[in-house]
């Protein structure tokens, strides 16, 4: 595999063994590289060189435009939300339990889920 020193164009040093690291980390992986996998989140993925911008659910923007209730005012209103719909009353009770974002989920769920994996 690369590392992240052979990436930058530069001959390492003999100061550390890098085929003994090489073959360590082909063999056990690395720290927490197979438990963890931090994908962007909505606030870090809009946060770019550019300034930010507005990422819209277009399956959320399709459902409220077939239902004539996409507007301006609308989409003003997701946005003072942080991008949940479960606080906007013109919004209809289906649409909230379809677009729920991650915190209006309890974290119990998952575990919930394994446990019921675990005894089929």
């Amino acid at each position: 595999g690369i590392l992240q020193p052979d990436m930058w164009g530069v001959t390492p040093s003999d100061r550390w063994d890098w085929a003994a690291l090489r073959e360590m980390i082909s063999t056990h992986g690395v720290r927490n590289s197979l438990l963890v996998a931090p994908m962007p989140t909505a606030s870090t993925s809009r946060r770019v060189l550019s300034g930010e911008f507005v990422v819209v659910n277009k399956h959320l923007l399709h459902a409220l435009t077939e239902m004539g209730l996409w507007s301006p005012a609308l989409k003003n209103h997701i946005i003072y939300e942080n991008g949940s719909v479960l606080n906007i009353s013109e919004v209809p009770d289906d649409l909230k339990a379809i677009y729920k974002y991650a915190f209006a989920i309890p974290l119990v769920f998952p575990f919930i889920f394994q446990i019921s994996d675990l005894f089929k």
